[in-house]
């Protein structure tokens, strides 16, 4: 019961997806205040657009956040592609992402 408790306490806490997705957000914002008329979405990045997909992974870093996915530049802009570096962030990550899967398509 006592583990039950310290669960429900530690999902709240960690934040997760949706901390994720703000934090993707706000990350995306200042990227294109500094790179104004650039966009991560294209196929053939131009010199900007990987600095932009650099600044957002630096970003996501710098708020506790590790990049996993390939495809870079293009995907740096996704939330999926980060998940928590703290131990108990991933693991409240793991559990949320198993626990919704099927509501974040």
């Amino acid at each position: 019961m006592k583990r039950v408790a310290v669960v429900l306490i530690a999902l709240p806490l960690a934040g997760c997806i949706a901390d994720q997705k703000q934090q993707i957000a706000a990350c995306y914002v200042k990227a294109a205040q500094t790179y104004p008329g650039e966009n991560l979405n294209v196929l053939s990045p131009s010199s900007n657009q990987v600095k932009m997909a650099d600044f957002v992974q630096a970003c996501m870093a710098s708020a506790g956040y590790d990049f996993t996915c390939q495809g870079y530049p293009a995907v740096s802009d996704r939330y999926r592609c980060y998940v928590p570096n703290s131990l108990v962030g991933k693991w409240a990550y793991s559990v949320e992402k198993k626990l919704f899967q099927n509501q974040e398509r």
